[in-house]
């Protein structure tokens, strides 16, 4: 709240289920954008460590999607952080150091991600180390945590936007995050 009013902007935070919070509040509040960041598209029916409910991927990101519109007003956006999955068919593992480090630099914090995703049951686990600064090419681990959420491709996000009423704009490049942005706007 500090940051926005010295910015000249008027905010208001509620702390709250979403799914509950717009299902109150969408008869009667409008919001120019909503903002689903940190990849919490990804894991909306996960968390904590859950299993995946018995919809497939494009079911769940089509209502998730509908009730996101159903809070826009006429002009709104909705802004989504979401790591897109390769299209292929194949199941996959893979790593991914966040931040990556320069070539010359062997200290900072850094998490290691563990990525397996499994196309025919549309979902992937991360399996995430926090490794602190490293000492002579040892480094102390400080945190681990597994997540099993959705694997979401481009083609699957396209889809449920559309049937949702949405039209996706992806962006080609990443902005403050480790992940895709993906614009949506109303049909």
């Amino acid at each position: 709240k500090r940051r926005a009013s010295a910015a000249g902007a008027s905010i208001r935070i509620s702390c709250a289920n979403w799914r509950d919070f717009i299902a109150e509040h969408r008869h009667y509040d409008r919001y120019d954008a909503v903002l689903c960041l940190g990849n919490a598209l990804g894991y909306q029916d996960t968390w904590p460590d859950g299993n995946l409910p018995h919809a497939d991927v494009v079911t769940a990101l089509t209502n998730t999607l509908r009730l996101f519109r159903s809070a826009l007003s006429s002009r709104g956006i909705i802004v989504i952080e979401v790591p897109l999955e390769p299209e292929d068919a194949d199941r996959r593992e893979y790593v991914r150091i966040q931040p990556e480090p320069p070539s010359n630099e062997t200290t900072g914090i850094r998490s290691v991600w563990l990525i397996s995703s499994d196309p025919r049951a549309s979902c992937r686990t991360v399996d995430t180390c926090v490794l602190g600064a490293s000492y002579k090419g040892v480094a102390v681990m400080r945190g681990r945590i597994v997540f099993r959420g959705w694997l979401i491709t481009r083609s699957a996000l396209t889809l449920a936007a559309e049937e949702a009423g949405l039209i996706p704009h992806f962006l080609d490049h990443r902005l403050r995050s480790l992940f895709d942005v993906v614009i949506l706007r109303p049909l």
